[in-house]
């Protein structure tokens, strides 16, 4: 039987190409590990302490902007200051097993369910591992192409909430996020990265409320890394001074 050389030539070439830059079969652990080094690299994150930042949000509904100030401090303290013309109206404390919510002056101790995922200035997916966090690698999005991790806290985590990462194939930094809560499901693109001491980070968020398709703009603004926080802003509010 005759056989054409070149055509089997010519789709050998191409098609063979596109085999070989396909995505290869990734872990779960090294794709997050490509994540770390896009970002900054292990050693850069380990070398921040601590952040503050301003997160300014939009609400639509009331046509006017929330501010609330995120300071983190290592190991594991957070504070959450909801900011109203200028003064703070409730404060949220979050250390270790330990949360507390100060509204008016009066401090009430509170479930500790942790931080919301976009709190973390450098990206929630840089702090998961095992054993407190269940990380399924899924392969490749259909729509986008992106490298989808699925992860859900076992730590303080009673509704089994759990998150999508949509990683970029090539930068491999974050691009969306979908947060499987109580509710409706909501979507996370994360953009406009800069770089602060050295590490990505994605000045703004685009919430996006996919059973509405309502959405609003997150920003993150006044960010400082490696600030001097005091102990006893984290402090158990119900004690007595």
């Amino acid at each position: 039987m005759w056989v054409n050389t070149k055509i089997i030539c010519f789709l050998f070439t191409c098609f063979g190409c596109v085999a070989l830059q396909a995505q290869p079969t990734m872990t779960a652990r090294e794709v997050i590990n490509k994540h770390i080094n896009a970002i900054g690299g292990q050693a850069r994150l380990d070398a921040i302490k601590s952040w503050t930042y301003n997160r300014e949000e939009y609400m639509p509904y009331y046509k006017k902007t929330v501010t609330k100030v995120i300071s983190y401090k290592s190991p594991g303290r957070w504070r959450t200051e909801f900011i109203e013309n200028g003064k703070p109206t409730q404060t949220c404390i979050y250390k270790g097993e330990k949360g507390w919510v100060v509204s008016e002056g009066n401090p009430v101790e509170a479930a500790p369910f942790g931080m919301p995922f976009d709190y973390f200035l450098t990206g929630y997916l840089a702090y998961v591992s095992t054993p407190d966090f269940k990380i399924d690698y899924q392969g490749q999005d259909s729509e986008s192409d992106n490298l989808l991790i699925q992860v859900t806290s076992l730590v303080n985590n009673p509704l089994k909430d759990y998150y999508k990462f949509f990683i970029n194939p090539k930068t491999f930094l974050l691009t969306r996020v979908q947060a499987y809560n109580v509710g409706p499901l909501y979507s996370y693109y994360f953009k406009d990265y800069k770089t602060l001491e050295g590490v990505q980070v994605a000045m703004t968020t685009t919430q996006v409320n996919e059973e509405k398709g309502s959405s609003k703009d997150i920003a993150r603004t006044g960010v400082q890394i490696n600030i001097a926080l005091a102990d006893n802003l984290f402090a158990d509010p119900t004690l007595k001074k």
